[in-house]
């Protein structure tokens, strides 16, 4: 299965990481630049970003509107191409060894009009329900869910995508309403019928400063340059790994990771039990 890599090009040090990475493994990849806010336009932010639901939702942040024309763009590169499969990554993905393996297990259980997602975390504090209906579990002991709720699952970092599937999403996700991960959105807007996580999570995030421009969600100009500072000063300390404070900022992402990985497993009916509304 190919891989395609989404890459920002003033990010030269996460894409050596993926490259590095991939190539160990062995890999079939493409790297695809992503994006950049900074060198879009007024009219082209006109042209592709929904202007009011972009003024409506301070997190749908000029670097977010660019990554999800990222997906889009990959999803046209995907179209175009003669696979069936494709396996989507963002640059700061670490794929387990077995990763060519999971792939292929997958290739015999994804259907056409389904993504399947292997790294995913919460959108909001409550967690994922994965529904034990209709579970489907793998050869190598993993096991594919249907999220209860769609609109819960978060993070576009790796997953598998038809090429069916890959030919509709631009046309639903262009102009961004909403972020690359807002799965809801995109089943509702009919991009693909089916969408399940394989558990447990196979791809994990590499540790590198966040190229979405968060920062610019602070509302006073004083407190997006100190989130901006902070930053900075974060990705300096994991850099070189500098006594005490390392320690710390592994701590603070370990409790923040807890949050965001709240699974549970239930009985209830998946998601799309029902046409897309």
């Amino acid at each position: 299965m190919k891989v395609y890599v989404i890459s920002l090009r003033r990010a030269p040090e996460r894409r050596r990481y993926i490259e590095t990475h991939l190539g160990a493994l062995g890999l079939n990849y493409e790297i695809v630049d992503a994006v950049d806010y900074q060198e879009l336009t007024p009219a082209d932010f006109a042209r592709l970003v929904d202007q009011p639901a972009a003024a409506a939702n301070p997190y749908l942040t000029k670097g977010v509107q660019a990554c999800a024309l990222s997906h889009a763009k990959v999803c046209d590169r995907i179209a175009a191409g003669p696979d069936r499969l494709a396996l989507v990554l963002e640059d700061d993905a670490a794929l387990p060894a077995n990763i060519d393996a999971i792939l292929g297990l997958i290739e015999q259980e994804i259907a056409d009009d389904e993504v399947v997602s292997l790294s995913y975390y919460t959108h909001f504090h409550d967690g994922i329900e994965l529904s034990q209906q209709g579970a489907k579990k793998l050869a190598n002991g993993s096991s594919l869910f249907y999220p209860v709720n769609l609109g819960d699952v978060g993070s576009a970092m790796a997953y598998v995508m038809p090429r069916a599937v890959a030919a509709r999403l631009p046309a639903t996700a262009v102009p961004v309403r909403v972020a690359a991960d807002y799965w809801g959105d995109h089943y509702r807007n009919g991009a693909f019928r089916s969408f399940r996580c394989l558990h447990p999570i196979p791809v994990q995030t590499a540790t590198f400063r966040s190229t979405l421009d968060y920062a610019t969600t602070q509302k006073t100009w004083t407190r997006q340059v100190l989130t901006k500072l902070a930053g900075y000063g974060a990705a300096l300390v994991r850099k070189t790994r500098f006594p005490g404070l390392y320690g710390y900022l592994e701590a603070r992402d370990r409790q923040r990771l807890d949050k965001k990985y709240i699974l549970r497993f239930v009985d209830a009916a998946p998601f799309n039990t029902s046409p897309p509304l």
